[in-house]
Parts: C-alpha cells; structure tokens; sequence
C-alpha cells in the first residue's frame, strides 16, 4: 500500500507539472527538474518540451466515481452526527447502516476498500448497506408554509392536512424531484419538506441521496478502546516534548488510581505498545508527566530503551 501510494503520488505530480506549465511556468519546471529530468528514463530537458496531457476516456470509471462520492457523503453525515451527538472520533463505535435513495454502485461492493476507507475514517466497526431507505427511518411529509402560506391563502389548513397524509411512495416521488397533485394543485419539493424519523436505536441524518444511521451506543469494550486511545495520544505527545525520533523505541510506564483506566490499559497494552514504539510497559523509577485520556487523571513517564 505505502509503495502504490508513492507511485500514484509520482503519476500525479508528474501530470500536473505539464497542466500546470502554461499558467505557472517556474514552479511546472522546478517540479519537472525535480522529478523527471534527470531521475526518468525518456524524459526531456524541460517540461515545456513535453506534449500536453490528453485526457484518456478508457481509464474513466464511472461507476468507481459514484461509488467514491457515495462514501464521501456517507463520511460527510457521518462527521456530522459525531459532532452532534458529541462523539470524539476517536471514541470507536459499533457500525453504521446506509441506504441510497437511487441506484447502488456496484464498485460499493465489487471494492471492499471504499467502504474501509468510510470505516476508517469515521472509526467505526463496520458499515452495512441496507436495500430500503425505510428500513433506516419513516418518511412523512409536511407542508412548506413560508412557500405555500401566500400562494393558498385560506386553503393553506386543508392542504397542509392533505400533505401530512401522504404515504412513502408519494414522498420518495418527492425526494427524487417529482411532484404530487392535490386537489388540482401541483406540489414539487421546494413546497414540501421530508422529515425522516429514525426507525429503532441510532441517530440518522439524510442528504436525500444518502441516509444513513449511526449506532451511538457506547458498550464498556469500546469505552476501554477509546480510553486506549487517548493514552496512545498522548504518549505520543510526550514523545515529541521529549525530542525523540519517530523510529526510536522506549520504555513506556503508565500510572493511574482509576480503575477504569487502569482495565483499558492492560487489555489494549499491545496495541499501546506497538502504536508509542514502546518496547515494554513497566513502572519506571522516575518523574513522571500529569496528563488526562477523556477527562480521567494519569501519568506518562518514558523512557529511550
């Protein structure tokens, strides 16, 4: 993975030396000389020398497209009901579930990664893909009164009734930009507002393409995971304070009077360990720093081994 990343990060600073050499010509052939003159079999002196990119409509994928946009919504809701259920992204959580109003993408599942890349970003378990929006939330509808108060008058009241009646069909009608009859009257989406209401446990949030529901249950093991966590943050503070090299191994002493903290710690000391480059965890005979993980008191002493 680390090699692919190196390599598409060559191809693309490559290709935007030659986009960018008519606009800025200095800086196209500073990153030119840098990179291929010289170091590339077959390149020539100057970047200027170089024909323009083409673009190659055989490497398009659409459909690896939709399925990327898909996950950069599904992380955008995501990030959003963390920060509004005030949940630190490094407090791990169960799973989240997500349905697309329109077509799936079939790179969603022919491309495992795309939804790891979701997981991982948004620290939770695992991420499922449910067929039917309403098995994540029930749609309602409810009339837009600052849109629809001037143009119905006194027939507001009714119609508002009419609208609140709507079944699912006639609101997903909505959703996908259609309109609904009523009376002779014709009511599109700028007139109506969806509510989408959360079926079960979780927190829900919609872009109308994409719902998804976030399981904001926190069950003892991930609350020692989160505690984890946070003391590999700041061992990894203390780190840096202390000078050291990112290669540099250490011993690590981790003291606390809190029993909870004190579990997290010994069930997650591996993984501590292998995160702070930690060769072992032991009481060290030494000062050691104040420090907090999620408001509970502790101390850090390291140590270079």
């Amino acid at each position: 993975d680390k090699q692919h990343a190196f390599e598409t990060l060559y191809e693309v600073l490559c290709l935007f030396s030659r986009l960018l050499a008519p606009i800025l010509p200095f800086m196209a052939e500073l990153l030119y000389q840098r990179l291929e003159a010289g170091h590339r079999p077959g390149a020539l002196d100057s970047v200027h020398l170089e024909a323009f990119p083409v673009a190659d409509a055989a490497v398009v994928d659409p459909d690896l497209e939709a399925g990327m946009a898909a996950v950069r919504e599904i992380v955008n809701l995501g990030r959003g009901l963390r920060e509004q259920h005030k949940l630190p992204i490094r407090q791990p959580l169960s799973h989240m579930e997500v349905a697309l109003s329109h077509h799936v993408p079939a790179s969603l599942s022919r491309e495992p990664e795309l939804l790891g890349y979701a997981r991982d970003e948004l620290n939770v378990k695992e991420i499922r893909l449910v067929e039917d929006v309403e098995q994540l939330v029930t749609l309602k509808a409810k009339a837009n009164f600052k849109v629809l108060g001037r143009r119905l008058g006194k027939r507001m009241k009714l119609f508002a009734g009419a609208i609140a009646k709507l079944g699912s069909d006639d609101v997903r009608l909505v959703m996908d930009g259609g309109s609904i009859e009523i009376d002779g009257e014709q009511f599109g989406p700028d007139a109506i507002i969806v509510v989408q209401q959360a079926v079960g446990e979780g927190a829900v949030a919609s872009s109308g393409e994409v719902t998804v529901r976030l399981d904001t249950a926190i069950s003892p093991q991930l609350r020692s995971e989160y505690l984890a966590r946070e003391c590999i943050s700041k061992v990894q503070q203390a780190r840096k304070a202390a000078g050291l090299q990112v290669e540099d191994r250490i011993i690590l002493s981790l003291q606390t009077e809190t029993p909870e903290l004190q579990d997290a710690i010994a069930g997650h000391a591996a993984t501590i360990a292998t995160e702070v480059l930690a060769s072992e965890l032991r009481e060290l005979a030494m000062p050691h720093e104040q420090s907090q993980a999620a408001g509970i008191d502790f101390a850090i002493a390291i140590q270079r081994a």
